[in-house]
């Protein structure tokens, strides 16, 4: 185990002297933990008393989160996809080391990199504290709750694992345990919903039902937070010490199994390094393969009646009929969902507020979409066509789907809840033209700064550029607001909003189309 072991402290060290001789690499992460120390300092310094929520919102909250990584635990038990990447199958598989000890390095190496969930929670300190009562460790019973989470998760993920290569029934009988679980919150929520016609108390109902304290792991994660609420006790000390015995034991174990390397391993990291990579070029991951096999497509026809760039754009609709699956989803159905709830809560207010909450994880999860594919594709720079054209060609499709999930994500829930139609119709208007201007913001930025800086500075600089444009909009509103005074409305900010972004938005596509020029002495 030393030798692994030493793997990782060398990694730490190397890590360290990487930055020493990569000043900008330095920079970027200083001002990363600058701003992450001020988030924390600022939640814990932030004035108490007030409009507080309930406790049993943030027990709820933290109960769905839980339950959220340990179900996706369950679920994944039988694949150790994201376990090893390709390096570890070319030196530690090859190397005179247990298979049992190895998997006890990706467990470990596991921990840390899902810790980083916890930087998010950070910066979010001041907001905790704002709502809720938080006694003086609160802040650090939510930490420490999370932290013991996560790590628990990538251990017991890391044990199904092991044990799934001994026993492959164990796979199907713990996604049967994820099923049922999930189909009993389901039924508890209905139920609960149905006799108090509330979704809020039925939220609470079901994510804080006294029932949940007693499932271990769970349980024990709610009490820590609880402790955070209602001031420091015993049992605080006594579940952070269950916990760490919990995680030892199953380390303990999977080191006295005897196991072996599978051909599932090996497959799956090399699933894994091709998927980093695809994130890499701004492509796609393939959608086309499970578990090492090919998907069966569906039969697919399409007019191929254009020519020149819009070829592009035909062959993308071909790939999605094929697909015969909407990728997005899950994703679309709980942005869906945020909406209804947030109007279902605060009516227009609501609206408005789920608009930005939508806009907010669109500007942390900015992708080129397509357009980082089609660009690597050798016969792009032999169509006859001009670059606007083939630009256009390239992001249309993901355009188009922009705007279909802005339909589903604002027009259906406004329409059940009777929202205006001049409300609708901006922040659909609003929804998409934010994300055509993150697209070809970010198109620019890959083609002029992304082989200049360094992986960790990338989204530093570029996170900073957005702010400053969009900052600009929010003077030009805020002087607006000024100027009209009184009789201005959201309805205004909204529309000179829309006004802005779809400038920049233009202004950033026709110099986007700079991407194809040259393209072929790349």
């Amino acid at each position: 185990m030393k030798p692994l072991l030493y793997i990782h402290y060398r990694s730490f060290i190397n890590f360290f002297k990487d930055m020493v001789k990569k000043p900008l690499k330095l920079l970027g992460i200083t001002f990363y933990i600058g701003l992450l120390v001020f988030a924390i300092i600022a939640g814990l310094k932030s004035a108490t008393g007030g409009d507080y929520k309930s406790p049993e919102v943030l027990l709820a909250i933290t109960s769905g989160v839980c339950i959220f990584f340990y179900g996706l635990t369950l679920f994944g038990s039988g694949s150790s996809k994201g376990l090893f990447r390709k390096s570890d199958v070319n030196f530690v598989f090859t190397s005179p080391i247990k298979p049992q000890k190895a998997i006890v390095y990706a467990c470990i190496k596991n921990m840390a990199q899902l810790l980083m969930f916890v930087i998010m929670i950070a910066f979010n300190s001041a907001t905790l504290v704002k709502f809720f009562n938080l006694k003086d460790t609160g802040l650090i019973n939510i930490y420490v709750s999370m932290i013991f989470c996560l790590i628990s998760t990538s251990a017991v993920s890391v044990l199904l694992i092991a044990l799934n290569t001994k026993y492959s029934v164990l796979d199907r009988i713990t996604k049967y345990i994820a099923y049922i679980l999930g189909v009993t919150l389901v039924i508890q929520f209905g139920f609960s919903y149905f006799s108090t016609n509330n979704l809020y108390e039925a939220f609470i109902n079901t994510f804080n039902s006294n029932v949940l304290y007693y499932v271990p792991l769970l349980g024990w994660n709610m009490q820590i937070v609880k402790g955070g609420l209602v001031g420091f006790e015993v049992n605080t000390i006594i579940f952070i010490g269950v916990f760490l015995l919990f995680i030892a034991a199953i380390i303990y174990t999977i080191n006295k199994m005897s196991l072996e390397y599978t051909e599932e391993m090996v497959q799956k990291a090399e699933e894994f390094e091709e998927a980093l990579e695809s994130v890499k070029d701004g492509k796609q991951t393939n959608v086309f393969s499970k578990n090492g096999k090919a998907k069966m497509l569906r039969e697919a026809k399409v007019n191929y009646n254009k020519s020149g760039a819009a070829t592009i754009f035909k062959r993308q609709i071909l790939e999605f009929k094929k697909r015969g699956v909407y990728t997005q989803g899950l994703k679309l159905l709980a942005f869906t969902l945020i909406t209804a709830i947030a109007i279902y809560k605060s009516g227009e207010n609501g609206f408005n507020i789920a608009l930005g909450i939508n806009l907010y994880f669109a500007f942390i999860m900015t992708m080129s979409g397509a357009v980082g594919g089609e660009r690597k594709k050798h016969y792009i720079y032999l169509i006859p066509d001009s670059n606007f054209n083939k630009l256009f060609y390239s992001t249309l499709f993901d355009n188009l789907i922009t705007i279909f999930n802005g339909l589903v994500i604002f027009l259906l829930p406004a329409i059940i809840f009777r929202i205006s139609i001049i409300n609708i119709v901006l922040n659909i208007a609003i929804y998409s033209m934010f994300h055509y201007y993150l697209r070809y913001n970010e198109i620019i930025f890959s083609k002029y700064l992304g082989n200049i800086l360094t992986k960790q500075l990338k989204p530093l600089i570029y996170s900073l550029l957005l702010v400053i444009t969009l900052a600009l909009g929010g003077v030009i509103i805020g002087v607006t607001s000024a100027y009209i005074g009184e009789a201005f409305t959201i309805i205004y900010g909204k529309i000179i909003a829309l006004i802005y972004i779809t400038i920049l938005c233009f202004i950033f596509m026709i110099w986007a189309k700079a991407i194809f020029n040259n393209m072929e002495l790349e």
